[in-house]
């Protein structure tokens, strides 16, 4: 619609004074609500912007009133003639009706102080939709003096009138009678309000910026931040609307910094032009101006941070390794060289722990090369570690570390025994041989030579030699079932600057030592590459495989299991026999072949410890083509739900290759309303949850498909054929849009006459979000239809 002619006079400002002896009504729109139309040129309020309307009433009757009914109608007119129709956008300020409208009573008639008695507010067709109309109705024992001669606001109507494009009217306000004489304009005396008083509106130009705030960042000195962009539109009719872009500082850059907007979008190159402040952060603000738009200025703050170049530490190497031999001098000194690859200064720090590595100097800036010195001291043969901290809390990389290690060796031969704690477990019977290994840990060469005074050795050899060498112990049964027993070998040279070294031996004697006891002595399992299939005899294979321990003699003991290859996992590797051990084998990801593997199964107390168990997996090539073959709870027509605008429940579904082998499938469609979440951990079968989504689509039944494509299977595409219910209410138990006691009969029949459950999903039918449908929901809808009470299990209203 289109605006041609309103007197100008009264698009600010209605003002009608009725001379004493009336009661004084004054209109007033708020202040600063006009914009002056360049194409038009002349004034309108704005519409698409919150305004109010203020009603000043003052009593200048010379009476004191003590009641009376007060209506109005609010209306709009287009080229002069009032059309119905158009809408307003009443806001809400706390007011009538109902404490949460447009309609704000003021200056005493907001409370009972003047109308004690009675003081409504009504509505009638309070739609938004023009015209709509309300009435003020009062009465009090002492009245509304005729001394209240004051001007005062009365009424505030808050609004906002939505316009676009090339469209204007005029707001109009006026007294009416309603037809009914309870709520007609009614005084005890003829009062003229004066109406209609009319406001003409006119979609006001706005601004459009695509940002609200603009950040650039860079370093002191190094390269300028990219440039960023500013889209500047307009909103209206308006041809054009001249602008401009104004800043305050230097470092900022605007091109171009004016112009004119038209139809297409005005592109403003913002940049920052300098690093050479110091470090900081720096503020400005573009102020975008255009005198026609509503909305002038647009203000854009703007932040540029200026970091300083941090320093970087780099060292020349991260590992020393000092030798020396324990005694002599100290090693030489080595040097680690400290430079800064970053900006600005580096200070470092060098610190360490060790008092045996010495540093020289402490400190520095930037580059610069410290000094590690060693003194041994003190130290006996062996390792010794320390760590050199190069420090700076501004460096990027704060701290770094180099690592120090110190060997000192024995200028003299040094004894290394292998096994220096050695249990034995003897059968009264049969004691077994034992072995421990004799080597020279330090420098020079070296002879050994073995003593032992116990009851229970009877064989060393050899008992003296050259290192390195093996030195197998011999034992004799002397000893009593029950009992434990110690015994030592000491080991002697004369070149070793520890000698003598000692060989502790535990006896542990029994006359029914432990044994373990399995009842496997192999395993071997056949399975086909990547899958076993889901109607093959491979399939069956899959039950797990168990190894049974137990105690073939009479002491406890517990075990310990071991093997080498990944594929073959162990639910237990250690406990106490009896103890059953299930055996799994990842066939997946291997290609055909055949893989062995060993279990060794040990306890330090039994006789035939360790037991060796081979295991081997055979994976065989893929007979056939495979099969697509899919599985659901939801199946062959796959029943998905959901509400209007929400996600319905998942449903589980599963994919596999019928026959045994490899298979490649991809979903090559799925429904726009359907996701789907594959589960990662699975395959063969490949396991994944189905969402439908209610969101944009409308109550209705929808049909589609599923399909998965495979290059390799015998039956690709395999379709799955897809059912999709929309429902807009729980409680909609008819799935007709509405709920009424039509659903509360649907529920009734399903529940105690056997009639057809809920639709399209009986879940619809759960009105109290228990999950279950029941009488509990009858009563729910009851309550909601005809009591008021909140909607049902989340429904929208």
């Amino acid at each position: 619609m289109k605006w041609i002619s309103f007197l100008s006079a009264l698009l600010l400002l209605f003002l009608i004074v009725f001379p004493v002896g009336a009661i004084e009504f004054v209109v007033e729109m708020s202040p600063g609500a006009t914009f002056y139309h360049p194409v038009l040129m002349d004034n309108f309020y704005k519409a698409n912007t919150d305004v109010y309307m203020d009603l000043k009433m003052a009593n200048n009757d010379g009476v004191t009133h003590t009641g009376y009914s007060q209506s109005h109608r609010f209306f709009a007119q287009v080229d002069g003639v009032e059309t119905d129709g158009i809408n307003i956008n009443w806001l809400d300020k706390g007011g009538e009706p109902g404490g949460t409208g447009p309609i704000v009573r003021m200056n005493g008639w907001e409370d009972n102080s003047i109308w004690s008695m009675l003081n409504d507010i009504k509505t009638n067709s309070w739609d938004g939709i023009l015209p709509d109309s309300m009435n003020h109705t009062v009465a009090t024992l002492t009245g509304w003096l005729a001394t209240d001669t004051d001007l005062l606001t009365r009424f505030r109507f808050h609004f906002n009138i939505p316009l676009g494009g090339e469209d204007m009217m005029e707001f109009c306000i006026d007294s009416t009678n309603w037809g009914d004489p309870t709520w007609d304009w009614l005084f005890p005396d003829i009062q003229n309000f004066g109406g209609p008083y009319c406001f003409a509106f006119a979609p006001v130009p706005d601004m459009v910026v695509d940002t609200d705030h603009l950040f650039f960042q860079a370093f002191v000195d190094d390269v300028l931040p990219d440039q960023q962009f500013i889209t500047l539109q307009k909103t209206g009719d308006m041809d054009y609307l001249d602008w401009s872009a104004h800043k305050m500082t230097s470092w900022l850059s605007i091109i171009p910094s004016s112009g004119t907007m038209e139809d297409d979008p005005v592109t403003i190159q913002v940049a920052a032009v300098t690093t050479s402040f110091p470090p900081g952060i720096y503020y400005d603000t573009i102020d975008i101006i255009a005198p026609e738009a509503g909305n002038s200025p647009i203000r854009i703050p703007v932040e540029y941070e200026l970091l300083g170049q941090p320093p970087i530490i780099e060292l020349s190497q991260t590992n020393f390794i000092f030798n020396a031999v324990a005694g002599l001098s100290n090693p030489p000194d080595q040097i680690l060289s400290i430079s800064n690859i970053g900006f600005s200064d580096l200070n470092w720090t060098v610190s360490n722990t060790e008092s045996w590595l010495s540093l020289d100097p402490a400190s520095g800036l930037n580059a610069g090369d410290v000094t590690l010195s060693i003194d041994i001291t003190g130290l006996s043969y062996g390792f010794y570690y320390d760590s050199v901290i190069v420090s700076d809390p501004v460096a990027e990389n704060n701290p770094q570390k180099a690592y120090i290690q110190l060997e000192i060796s024995s200028a003299l031969p040094v004894l290394e025994i292998d096994s220096t704690h050695i249990f034995v477990i003897a059968n009264v019977d049969f004691p077994p041989d034992r072995r421990f290994n004799i080597s020279n840990g330090g420098a020079g060469t070296m002879n050994y030579y073995l003593e032992e005074d116990g009851l229970h050795i009877v064989g060393l050899s050899p008992k003296s030699g050259s290192v390195p060498q093996e030195v197998t112990v011999e034992f004799k049964a002397i000893g009593q079932a029950g009992y434990d027993l110690y015994d030592t070998v000491s080991v002697y040279s004369d070149e070793a600057v520890n000698s003598p070294q000692f060989v502790e031996f535990l006896f542990h004697f029994t006359d029914d030592p432990a044994v373990i006891g399995v009842d496997k002595s192999s395993f071997e399992a056949e399975y086909y590459e990547c899958g076993q299939g889901s109607n093959s005899p491979a399939a069956d294979k899959l039950s797990l495989p168990i190894l049974n321990i137990d105690d073939g003699g009479h002491e406890p003991f517990t075990f310990n299991i071991t093997h080498t290859e990944d594929w073959l996992t162990l639910d237990k590797t250690t406990g106490d026999a009896p103890a059953s051990i299930f055996l799994s084998y990842e066939y997946r990801g291997l290609a055909p072949g055949i893989y062995s593997d060993t279990l060794h199964i040990s306890a330090i107390n039994a006789i035939n410890s360790p037991v060796r168990i081979p295991v081997t997996m055979i994976i065989l090539e893929s007979p056939e083509a495979p099969e697509i073959v899919v599985a659901s709870a939801n199946l062959p027509l796959m029943k998905f739900a959901a509400q209007v605008n929400k996600y319905g429940y998942e449903y589980w579904f599963g994919v596999n290759n019928q026959n045994p082998g490899c298979m490649d499938w991809e979903f090559s469609y799925l429904p726009s309303w359907l996701a789907v979440e594959i589960d990662q951990e699975t395959s063969y079968p490949w396991a994944m949850w189905f969402t439908p989504s209610g969101y944009g689509i409308s109550r209705g039944i929808y049909y589609d498909e599923i399909r998965i494509e495979s290059s390799t299977a015998s039956n690709s595409p395999h379709i799955i054929n897809c059912e999709f219910s929309v429902f807009e209410f729980y409680g909609d138990a008819n799935f007709d849009g509405l709920i009424n006691i039509l659903d509360v009969v649907h529920i009734l029949n399903y529940l105690y006459k056997d009639g057809p459950p809920p639709q399209p999903i009986t879940i619809t039918g759960d009105c109290n979000c228990d999950g279950n449908v029941n009488i509990v929901d009858v009563v729910a809808i009851l309550n909601y239809v005809y009591k008021g009470f909140d909607p049902l299990c989340g429904n929208p209203y």
